[in-house]
């Protein structure tokens, strides 16, 4: 009977959320995202920031992430609390991440 109503909620749930039009929207837009009108506040600052921290680090490397999803995943994280390493995937990795939260925390 347990087997039974498992496999009931498996058919009944998954097609229909694989096959909506909102799903990939929900993985897109997680309700934490910087919209444009907040990144053209934020980003000149953050962007000066990063090219600031990159002048002075001994490797001078720019970064393989976009400034803009490292706030994202900074936001999901803040938002959700979830642990750093289960971040969602379409967001940056934890140790990208984390990298650009540790000196502003």
């Amino acid at each position: 009977m347990v087997v039974q109503l498992q496999e009931r909620r498996r058919v009944d749930r998954g097609p229909a959320f694989f096959e909506s039009a909102d799903a990939d929207a929900e993985l897109t837009q997680r309700g934490v995202d910087v919209t444009d009108e907040q990144w053209a506040l934020i980003g000149p600052y953050l962007d000066a920031w990063k090219a600031k921290r990159v002048a002075v680090s001994v490797s001078g490397r720019h970064g393989d992430y976009d400034l803009r999803e490292i706030v994202n995943a900074i936001f999901y994280q803040n938002r959700t609390g979830c642990q750093w390493a289960y971040l969602p995937h379409d967001l940056p990795p934890k140790s990208a991440t984390y990298y650009y939260f540790a000196p502003l925390a």
